[in-house]
């Protein structure tokens, strides 16, 4: 279960949290969303593909050939890759719309994550009901990856609407077993490659190009998971 709490004065002055000191929570995590300035990293040790949500798609991490499963977490809940995509590195915390009307974003714990504490740990507030500097250097890191999942995001749009996406029937044989991932999408390199000078030139413009040649660069790592 998740419990969001807003970090506040008043919600958090006499609690504490607990640093992440594993990944048990994301253990069946399928996907993880994935942001462009992760895809350095992310290229070399994930594959990556595209999800169809309800009227748009979304550039995730594929962590597992099966639902349900994140073959990078191992039975003592620690991480297995050479990469942990950011959105799972800053548990316990969220970040939320505030619920006023205005576009500003809050910062929120899940009391439900076993890492809020009255006790030892590291305070949210000091004495002067400010941020410690663990709280706000968390809450910095958050705010740049929100930011940089509406660039991505954008570029994905982008990279739809050319009509680039394309399915990924993607099947792997482990052992004697062949598996079935459904539901993945992938750049259609052909198309790519063939995409008329002014809109390619559109794309180029928007995070779009670096996004597509990281997707197709990193479907070779559907190695790891078999």
């Amino acid at each position: 279960m998740t419990k969001l709490l807003p970090v506040s004065p008043e919600n958090c002055a006499n609690k504490s949290w607990l640093p992440l000191s594993g990944y048990a929570f994301a253990a069946g995590t399928q996907f993880a969303s994935i942001v462009a300035a992760e895809l350095v990293r992310a290229v070399h040790a994930l594959p990556l593909a595209f999800v169809r949500q309800t009227d748009s798609f979304q550039l995730v991490a594929l962590l597992s050939l099966a639902p349900g499963k994140n073959l990078f977490v191992d039975s003592k809940g620690l991480w297995q890759g050479v990469y942990t995509p950011a959105c799972f590195r800053s548990h316990p915390f969220r970040l939320a719309k505030a619920q006023d009307g205005s576009n500003n974003i809050l910062l929120c714990v899940d009391e439900d994550s076993g890492l809020v504490t009255g006790g030892n740990g590291t305070p949210f507030f000091d004495a002067e009901g400010k941020l410690t500097k663990p709280t706000q250097q968390i809450f910095e890191f958050m705010q740049s990856v929100w930011q940089n999942m509406h660039a991505t995001q954008q570029a994905v749009t982008a990279l739809a609407n050319a009509g680039l996406l394309a399915p990924w029937p993607l099947r792997a044989k482990v052992g004697q077993e062949e598996i079935a991932v459904r539901g993945l999408y992938r750049i259609d390199e052909g198309k790519l490659y063939n995409t008329e000078e002014q809109a390619f030139l559109q794309l180029r413009k928007t995070l779009a190009l670096p996004v597509a040649y990281a997707q197709l660069f990193s479907m070779a790592n559907v190695q790891i998971l078999v």
